[in-house]
């Protein structure tokens, strides 16, 4: 089958590369729930490290555990690293994870952030 949305072909019911698009757009709207308890200092952000990568991605929060806010996949690890909001502590990520974290953070409400 030929996917109508992106003409990727696929053997599947559904598309799976328009699932997994849909699914990380859900996901990092999701974020946006949790960014304003994480830019006042009260929930921590994890920082874990991919085999290929040597700056930390960031994980994305909430029940999504696997994958970073650039997309890449993570996994979890023990030593993982929790960092509270400051900037600085931003400073040294993922260059992507960053680009995704700013753009998430100018779209709360000036309010919140």
């Amino acid at each position: 089958m030929i996917c109508p949305k992106c003409h990727t072909e696929y053997a599947e019911v559904i598309c799976p590369d328009c699932v997994a698009r849909l699914s990380r757009e859900a996901y990092l709207d999701l974020q946006k729930t949790y960014l304003p308890a994480v830019i006042a200092g009260e929930y921590p952000l994890t920082l874990t490290y991919t085999k290929q990568q040597t700056l930390p991605h960031i994980v994305l929060l909430g029940t999504h555990r696997g994958h970073a806010w650039c997309g890449a996949d993570v996994t979890p690890k023990k030593n993982d690293r929790r960092v509270r909001y400051p900037e600085q502590q931003l400073a040294n990520v993922c260059r992507l994870c960053r680009e995704v974290f700013d753009r998430l953070v100018k779209e709360l409400p000036k309010e919140v952030a």
